[in-house]
């Protein structure tokens, strides 16, 4: 009897299901890697355009009036959500109105606001279009943020009067998009250590966010923002 027959289709049948392993193997750590490589080459042109959209808001914004700017206090506390309907509380609804009214002569004609709205409703649509290539996942919060949190919330600050002038959802992508911000300010010790500050042409300052002090309270507030900022993913 050949014995040597018999060893050897079971010993080619295990070479070929070795081989076909490895293939397969090699082929998905490929298919991965170009997955990984077309993830990062999406991710650098999002941040290329979100640059750019950065690059169109207008300068001439900075001279606006002081008492148009919006301070802290007069932003809902909780920004209106991406997939449903917003329902703000009476609070909230009371305060938006207050603000929007304290600013009504600016935006009536000859008030002032002309000369501004062009340069507001671009600075809208680049900060609109930012916010939504973070919201689809082109880009992470904790990148955009790390480079121009500090101007995205100057800028939003300004704006808010002109984007509340209108109605409907306008400009909703801004206040989630400041929400972010915020939180993300305030869960650095670097960032949460000092103010933001804007600074008007002709000089005016105005404090839109206060330092948070370096206290036990204080890290109990830095970690519920930053649960917060990461909670629908950044």
């Amino acid at each position: 009897m050949n014995t040597h027959n018999t060893d050897f289709y079971p010993t080619l049948t295990v070479i070929l299901q070795s081989a076909e392993v490895t293939i397969l193997f090699v082929s998905a750590v490929f298919v991965y890697r170009q997955i990984r490589i077309a993830a990062k080459s999406s991710q650098f042109e999002a941040m290329q355009r979100i640059a750019e959209y950065m690059g169109q808001i207008d300068g001439s914004l900075y001279e606006i009036p002081a008492d148009i700017v919006y301070r802290a206090e007069e932003f809902p506390d909780h920004p209106p959500p991406r997939y449903a309907r917003w329902n703000p509380t009476a609070g909230e609804v009371d305060k938006m109105t207050v603000a929007k009214g304290k600013r009504s002569g600016f935006f009536k004609t000859g008030g002032g606001y002309a000369e501004y709205e062009a340069a507001a409703r671009k600075t809208i649509n680049a900060l609109n279009d930012i916010a939504q290539y973070l919201e689809d996942g082109y880009a992470s919060y904790a990148d955009v943020l790390g480079q121009y949190h500090f101007k995205i919330i100057r800028v939003i600050h300004i704006v808010e009067a002109f984007r509340n002038q209108r109605s409907g959802d306008y400009g909703h992508r801004l206040l989630r998009l400041r929400q972010k911000a915020v939180q993300y300010h305030y869960m650095h010790p670097k960032h949460s250590d000092q103010d933001v500050v804007l600074q008007l042409k002709g000089g005016t300052k105005i404090v839109l966010l206060q330092r948070m002090q370096q206290t036990r309270e204080a890290a109990k507030f830095r970690r519920k923002y930053r649960k917060e900022f990461w909670k629908n993913g950044a």
